[in-house]
């Protein structure tokens, strides 16, 4: 309630409506005790109780209507965890449309306007052309803009490659261009005020014939787009642009005209105060233009090149008149004038809107017994010195009576009071080192002794879901709990209502995170389709023999530690909704050096690894352990590195491959195999069709041989590598995993039998790829030319050849080389 007037009126709730209640109360009464309790008169005591309990009710009523952001408030104002997470992490999402790239695009600094469009043959394929801001270093800005796309990008889409684009000379990407400019010049003959400042006047008609010339979209603050009108929703759709907002019908405007027009030009000159007349305006770009070269009326750009006004030629053709008298300035200021006004300004950038709570001291509660009469003997005032044994007796029962009320009443203030710490985003250090034991667990790894005790010493510091706090202000409370006033005074007093790792401690905590999830629109599956009980059963006797291991069954173990790990799922899944929900459809990086980890997942497959439970363990591959999870590969990005007119069935742009192994405890159970359908295929964005592949470990480490060498050739090509190295790097890559994808999808989909593959393309010969030690037999053009023998390879390792050294992985991870790290 912010008013600070009185009502006139009653409240409208009836948790702050003191006579409601207690005509509610009243009524229960005359229910249950209407044969032996008939005077409900102000004068009985149990109607003053009565009273006083519906007083407190309201005082709790009252503050259940203040702000979130006051139950949000810390005594201190410094909240050790995040309330909620802020705009910028829940509200943006990867750009969708060419505007949104554009914008995308215009928040990298250098930057004055872009084009944004689909290839004319391959409309999943994005074509950028970029104008620079004046003065700007293009290979730069052009490295810049090359990674912020690739780092935003969606699934299915990519830029223009090599063998897309015809003609291409490039050692980046093709489909980005950074555009060359050309020079224009203006004669012009201009009636100015007398009176106005000529170099000012002049300075603001050119900086107005530049905007219409070569415009720049500029970023405009929140209460400016406000004041227009655009609703708050529209402005925060799309990417998170720190340099401000971008009004729509700017956008629209087109960034290279095909034409330029002297009226509009005139028109443009006539709306500078202090310019009366334009007498005369034409246009040329010649550099020594001779009479014939200008022109008077309609003026045609060249196509794919940025138009530049030239200042200095202009002002050398231009004639300036006051009351008809021809007047002199200095050119070397007006220019310097039109420099300072065409400057790019500061940007507003875009400010989170914090919601600072008042601490309302929430917790704070005046027991029932401190509100009745002193004649009681309940309150402060403590019993009278001269009352009888028997009245004091009497009084004590009376104390040990309300007590209960009080008590309730006091959890109901704590429960509020700890709002903050029920609803703001889990403290991450606990979750991850939680999660990392029990992720262990999943990929069966062995726990020391050391891991045991972490785990449930972990288990003991899981955040309290029910507060409660004891009622310490009551007279001679020790008196009325004798042996109990210990337990109940102490710090621990939660445990006496809800024991760690109880079932009701699990039940609420995993209602919590489901309440914190569903503020995002997110929901997972709960632990009995997760299969979990199968997972964690075979740790039940190491767990159990441990110290500190509560006392329990074997049996409530493995059901606990089900719960216990759907909460984990749920806490870690919160913690990571600035990726999983806004940058849900968002593609990897591919030119990233960090070819795995975290850093370098797509969206969509961190968001199924979450929903399901699976360990983001992103270090190794699979085929070397015996963790859960699975790869995801684009058939729009298996074209690199082949002739767009022999594109291979595997590259078909709205086809996604899910590579997934057969053997973890969960994926051999058909019922979570079909989970994971029902999830890839309610996370994959609609136009895009997965296939899912299961395959054995041995089929496994033939696809991570392909795929890890395709992946670093990729990235050695497109960092480092000339024209004429393509064809060798990218295309021996792309037709190693193209043919391996293409045998899995043809003869086994969604079955596998490691008999009918024949291991042709793969031998024991080992050559360095990038980061990885790849064993290829056919593809020696992976292989680094002599000149570059030690190129990205800082440090190999190697498995001993079994008896049947083609089945066994031998992909080794090495350290990454520094001089391919992009992403800096």
């Amino acid at each position: 309630m912010n008013s600070l007037t009185i009502p006139n009126r009653g409240p409208t709730e009836t948790a702050q409506d003191f006579f409601a209640l207690r005509d509610q109360g009243v009524e229960l009464i005359q229910h249950l005790a209407s044969e032996t309790w008939t005077d409900h008169n102000l004068h009985d005591p149990g109607i003053t109780f009565l009273e006083s309990a519906c007083y407190a009710m309201t005082d709790l009523g009252y503050r259940l209507d203040f702000s979130v952001p006051d139950w949000m408030a810390t005594p201190d104002d410094t909240d050790e965890s995040l309330a909620f997470w802020g705009q910028p992490k829940v509200l943006p999402c990867e750009p969708v449309t060419a505007d949104d790239l554009r914008q995308l695009i215009l928040n990298v600094p250098g930057v004055r306007n872009v084009m944004a469009m689909p290839a004319p043959l391959f409309p999943w394929l994005w074509r950028i052309s970029v104008i620079p801001e004046e003065g700007v270093d293009k290979n730069l800005l052009k490295g810049l803009v090359q990674q912020v796309f690739l780092q935003h990008r969606n699934l299915g889409e990519d830029l223009e490659s090599p063998t897309e684009s015809q003609g291409s000379t490039d050692t980046g990407l093709p489909g980005l261009q950074i555009l060359d400019s050309y020079d224009l010049i203006i004669r012009l003959k201009v009636r100015i005020t007398d009176g106005k400042d000529t170099v000012e006047t002049l300075a603001q008609l050119l900086a107005r014939f530049i905007a219409l010339i070569s415009p720049s979209v500029p970023f405009r603050s929140l209460a400016e787009l406000l004041a227009k009108g655009i609703s708050f929703e529209s402005l925060h759709t799309g990417p998170w642009l720190i340099r401000g907002y971008s009004d729509e019908n700017e956008l629209q405007e087109p960034v290279l005209k095909d034409t330029l027009y002297v009226s509009r030009l005139m028109t443009e000159g006539l709306a500078v105060e202090g310019v009366e007349q334009v007498d005369r305006l034409e246009i040329t770009g010649a550099s020594e233009p001779s009479e014939q070269d200008w022109e008077p009326w309609i003026y045609p750009l060249q196509t794919n090149k940025a138009p530049h006004l030239n200042i200095e030629k202009t002002l050398s053709y231009m004639a300036v008149l006051k009351n008809g008298i021809s007047v002199s300035f200095s050119a070397n200021d007006v220019c310097e004038r039109v420099k300072e006004l065409m400057q790019p300004g500061i940007s507003p950038g875009r400010k989170v809107d914090e919601h600072a709570g008042e601490n309302r001291e929430l917790a704070n509660y005046v027991p029932i017994q401190h509100e009745l009469p002193v004649t009681y003997g309940v309150g402060t005032a403590g019993i009278a010195a001269n009352e009888s044994g028997q009245r004091i007796e009497q009084i004590r029962r009376l104390q040990a009576y309300l007590l209960f009320m009080d008590q309730v009443l006091t959890n109901q203030f704590a429960q509020l009071a700890h709002t903050h710490q029920l609803m703001c985003v889990p403290k991450a250090e606990l979750w991850h080192l939680l999660g990392g034991l029990l992720e262990k667990m999943q990929g069966s790894e062995t726990l020391s002794d050391a891991e045991v005790g972490a785990f449930w010493q972990l288990v003991s510091q899981l955040p309290a879901s029910h507060q409660s706090q004891s009622v310490d202000d009551i007279t001679d409370v020790e008196q009325i709990l004798t042996k109990s006033v210990a337990d109940y005074q102490s710090p621990d007093f939660n445990q006496l209502t809800e024991r760690p790792f109880g079932e009701k401690h699990l039940l609420r905590l995993n209602r919590g995170m489901e309440h914190l999830l569903a503020r995002h629109h997110e929901t997972v599956p709960d632990d009995s389709v997760l299969k979990y009980e199968e997972l964690f059963c075979h740790y039940s006797e190491v767990l159990l023999n441990h110290p500190d291991a509560p006392l329990m069954t074997t049996s409530q173990l493995n059901k606990r530690l089900a719960k216990l790990k759907c909460v984990v799922d749920k806490a870690l899944f919160i913690l990571d909704v600035p990726q999983v929900g806004p940058l849900r459809g968002q593609g990897h990086h591919y030119l990233n050096d960090a070819i795995w980890g975290e850093a370098n997942v797509v969206g969509f497959k961190y968001r199924v690894y979450r929903q399901l439970g699976l360990p983001v363990v992103m270090s190794k591959l699979l085929s070397a352990n015996n963790y859960e999870g699975f790869h995801c590969v684009e058939g729009t990005l298996l074209r690199h590195g082949v002739n767009p007119s022999n594109y291979p069935e595997t590259a078909i742009p709205h086809l996604v491959f899910i590579v997934l192994p057969n053997w973890p405890t969960r994926f051999q159970n058909t019922t979570f195999q079909e989970l994971i359908y029902q999830a890839v295929f309610e996370q994959l964005p609609a136009h895009l069709s997965p296939l899912l592949l299961f395959l054995d470990r041995a089929d496994m480490a033939i696809f991570e041989k392909a795929y890890c060498a395709w992946r670093n050739a990729m990235l050695f090509v497109y960092a480092n590598a000339h024209v004429d190295e393509r064809k060798t790097r990218i295309e021996a890559a792309a037709k190693v995993l193209n043919e391996c994808l293409t045998e899995f999808k043809n003869n086994r989909p969604y079955t596998i039998d490691p008999e009918d593959f024949q291991h042709s393309k793969i031998g024991d010969e080992r050559y360095p790829i990038g980061k990885f030690i790849i064993g290829y037999q056919s593809a020696a053009l992976l292989n680094y030319p002599p000149n570059d023998k030690d190129f990205g390879c800082i440090g190999q390792g190697a498995i001993n050849p079994g008896p049947n050294s083609v089945h066994d992985p031998f992909v080794i991870r090495v350290k990454a080389p520094n001089h391919l790290c992009l992403s800096n």
